[in-house]
């Protein structure tokens, strides 16, 4: 590690961008600023853009976006959980982030799962997140 030195403004900046679980000013300025720093350089070159890829797909952006909520609320639940447990939890995620909570709530939250399970007809076939267990229930695929 390197030692740096900012400006007082600056480091009031990274922490006001700082996301849960985020306890450091490198884990912050990581997520903010590398698009490749996890990416192992002895893959081969195909593999290392298709890491880059499937990073950029899954990056949040700055704000977190429902399927962030949905992922993080599945993983609380301990990795599997029927719909209406992970609407719940959800729910909470979000009224603790003070994010909004529209009435189609549950809907968005079953359109985020469905588009990244590839058990679903609506997959879109960049992020398989999700597995289909049985009637309204969903795990993980990597908890």
């Amino acid at each position: 590690m390197r030692t740096i030195e900012i400006d007082l403004d600056v480091f009031a900046a990274i922490w006001a961008n700082r996301e849960p679980n985020e306890n450091d000013e490198n884990t912050v300025l990581k997520r903010l600023l590398c698009t490749n720093c996890d990416i192992d350089p002895k893959l081969s070159k195909k593999d290392r853009q298709d890491t880059k890829m499937l990073q950029e797909a899954y990056e949040p952006m700055g704000k977190i976006r429902w399927i962030d909520d949905v992922e993080s609320a599945l993983r609380e639940l301990g990795g599997q959980a029927t719909l209406h447990r992970i609407y719940q939890q959800v729910r909470k995620r979000r009224e603790n982030g003070k994010r909004s909570l529209p009435p189609s709530l549950e809907a968005i939250v079953r359109r985020s799962i469905e588009e990244q399970s590839s058990d679903s007809e609506s997959f879109k076939g960049i992020i398989d997140l999700f597995k289909h267990i049985g009637r309204g229930e969903w795990k993980l695929r990597r908890p």
